[in-house]
């Protein structure tokens, strides 16, 4: 699996690829201060990933949104970020344009047009405009990378396609079922 989309990862000009490097953990860290607006309250991330924050003196402190909710931290987590925060809206990722030919068509078949991140085992589907999702697909695998293709037939885009088999994940649950 390639990494080409990294400019994907670039969330509140943080490329979160690098967070774990001092001089981006740093940059990182300053944005995140930046953007929860109180300290020692729960909020939901603003970077977008399944977690709530809490920022301390010393510290950013992180704890797990449930999947089942109802819990104490999500719904603190839920009502601080609703009422304090401003929606915080994630740059335009730069997807990847179907490939053409020199009378600017799109040749028939499969283009790879972007990746999706997943952190939570599932794919949630939606308007950019919503809040909620209107479908939720689990990916049958976890977490990881996951390819976006359009599919071309005579000029005319006719689907979306997102695999939830990719050659990283097969070769992860092979791996898996030869250890047991």
């Amino acid at each position: 699996m390639t990494w080409r989309n990294a400019e994907d990862m670039i969330i509140h000009g943080i490329d979160m690829m690098k967070v774990d490097q001092p001089g981006v953990a740093k940059k990182y860290e300053k944005k995140m201060r930046e953007l929860i607006p109180f300290k020692d309250k729960w909020f939901i991330d603003p970077f977008g990933r399944n977690l709530n924050v809490k920022i301390t003196d010393k510290r950013i402190v992180y704890g797990a949104r449930s999947l089942e909710g109802g819990e104490l931290q999500n719904e603190e987590a839920d009502k601080n970020s609703n009422k304090y925060m401003r929606k915080l809206v994630v740059g335009k990722k730069n997807n990847l344009e179907p490939k053409k030919d020199k009378n600017g068509k799109v040749a028939d078949g499969f283009h790879e047009i972007g990746q999706i991140s997943v952190d939570s085992g599932q794919i949630g589907i939606t308007d950019p405009c919503r809040e909620d999702f209107d479908l939720t697909v689990d990916t049958n695998f976890g977490d990881g990378m996951y390819p976006v293709y359009e599919d071309w037939t005579d000029g005319k885009r006719m689907a979306l396609v997102i695999p939830l088999s990719t050659d990283i994940h097969d070769f992860m649950v092979e791996e898996k079922r030869l250890l047991k």
